[in-house]
């Protein structure tokens, strides 16, 4: 309710449930006068002003506008992208704004891994900030697919970078040692595989 009020949002992308957590309940709950759109992924909800996700990709309301429509409510180069908050633990949470990046860092991330729209970035540790923020804000400026590993697991990571076909991953050190030493590494199939971009901790050659 805090970071409501702080911030006046008017909308929210959530995930209903997670860990074991109503997150659509404590929206709810927080009976937020700004909040006007909640858009919930993996279940819909007959409740007004409540959209799911997967409602909107089964039918794409894109295909009926020109694809100029929100040209010019687009982020500008000196606008806020992000608002970003503390986690709280010491009182309640601040917010800061960030302004750098739209142009700079995505574009940067694009150049240096050669990113494509065939390329599909996996994202090992999907966390809102640290070493996942640059896939974050970079698979829009390319586009390409951005597909998130929900629990780390060595064997489930190969899986998933296996059937996704994943092509650039994004973890931190300890996963991609745990991968290196895996016995099974060798016994998957992980040819789409050719870059880690690896943060959050130094790493050895």
């Amino acid at each position: 309710k805090h970071i409501f009020e702080l911030t006046n949002a008017k909308g929210i992308v959530i995930i209903s449930q997670y860990h074991e957590r109503d997150h659509f309940k404590m929206v709810q709950e927080a009976k937020s006068e700004s909040l006007t759109h909640v858009f919930l992924m993996n279940n819909g909800s007959l409740e007004r002003q409540v959209w799911s996700i997967e409602g909107m990709m089964e039918n794409p309301l894109e295909e009926e506008y020109p694809a100029d429509f929100l040209k010019e409510s687009r982020v500008g180069r000196y606008d806020v992208m992000a608002l970003t908050a503390t986690s709280g633990t010491t009182g309640l949470s601040k917010v800061s704004e960030e302004y750098n990046y739209p142009h700079q860092f995505p574009l940067t991330n694009v150049e240096k891994c050669g990113c494509t729209r065939d390329d599909v970035i996996g994202l090992l540790c999907p966390l809102s900030g640290g070493v996942s923020i640059p896939a974050w804000i970079t698979f829009p400026f390319v586009p390409c697919k951005l597909a998130l590993l929900e629990r780390w697991d060595v064997e489930a990571a190969l899986k998933f970078i296996k059937e996704k076909g994943v092509s650039i991953a994004v973890g931190v050190p300890a996963q991609l040692i745990m991968l290196m030493d895996s016995p099974e590494l060798k016994k998957d199939d992980l040819t789409s595989l050719r870059a880690y971009f690896s943060g959050g901790a130094s790493l050895s050659p």
